[in-house]
C-alpha cells in the first residue's frame, strides 16, 4: 500500500525556524526595560504616599476606634452619622467653593503673569526678579 501526500501517516508538521530577535527587537526590549526602570521609583512613590493611605483611611472608617482601645467594626454607621451632620455639609460647600472659584482663579492668574513675564513690557524685568 503506496502513502499518498494528503495521508495522515506521511504528513508531518511543517518545522518553524525558532524566531529571530534582530537588534531592533534587543534594542525595543532595552528601551523597555530602562522605562520601567526608571518608572518604578515614582510607582512605589505613589503606591506607597497616596494609595496605600487612602486604602488605609477607607478601611478604618468602618470601625469604631479612638485609636487607644481595639477597634470595633461598626460597617456603614459612621457615614449614615456622617450624613446627617450639618458640619459635614458646610466642608462639603466650603470645598466646592474653593474648587470652583479660587483653583480656576489661581490658574488665570498664573497664565496671565507667564505671559506678561514673556512679552517685553515695561516693568518686566522688575516682574522677573520679584516672581523668582
Amino acid at each position: 500500500m503506496e502513502s499518498t501526500p494528503d495521508s495522515p501517516a506521511t504528513t508531518t508538521p511543517p518545522r518553524t525556524a525558532p524566531p529571530v530577535v534582530g537588534p531592533r527587537t534587543r534594542r525595543r526590549l532595552r528601551q523597555t526595560l530602562e522605562a520601567y526602570a526608571l518608572l518604578t521609583p515614582s510607582l512605589v512613590g505613589f503606591m506607597l504616599f497616596l494609595v496605600a493611605p487612602i486604602v488605609g483611611v477607607v478601611a478604618i472608617s468602618f470601625f469604631d476606634w479612638n485609636l487607644m482601645g481595639s477597634p470595633r467594626f461598626v460597617g456603614l454607621a459612621n457615614y449614615r452619622e456622617m450624613t446627617g451632620d450639618s458640619e459635614v455639609w458646610r466642608s462639603v460647600r466650603n470645598t466646592l467653593y474653593y474648587v470652583a472659584l479660587n483653583i480656576p482663579a489661581q490658574t488665570v492668574l498664573a497664565l496671565l503673569l507667564a505671559l506678561a513675564m514673556n512679552r517685553r513690557l515695561r516693568g518686566g524685568k522688575v516682574l522677573r526678579a520679584v516672581t523668582d
